[in-house]
């Protein structure tokens, strides 16, 4: 599973079309992962992620409130 996708910077702003198809996968890349293994800052989740310089970036792809899960972060919505 690829989790960074390195063509992210070459994604122009402007172009809406592009973003939302990205959305659209980030967000069933993300249910189908946490199905199949939990939440991304579960504790065996986070054991694994740590490993490598893109722990930050996943592990701020969920909202914790008093360390319990809220939501999936906006970016995996659909702007409607």
């Amino acid at each position: 599973m690829c989790i960074y996708n390195s063509d992210a910077d070459k994604i122009k702003i402007d172009d809406e079309d592009k973003i939302r198809t990205l959305q659209v996968k980030l967000n069933s890349t993300y249910d189908s992962f946490v199905k199949n293994h939990g939440l991304l800052n579960s504790r065996s989740n986070t054991s694994i992620f740590r490993k490598y310089s893109i722990y930050p970036l996943v592990s701020s792809l969920e909202v914790y409130e008093e360390n319990e899960f809220i939501k999936k972060l906006y970016l995996y919505k659909k702007n409607d």
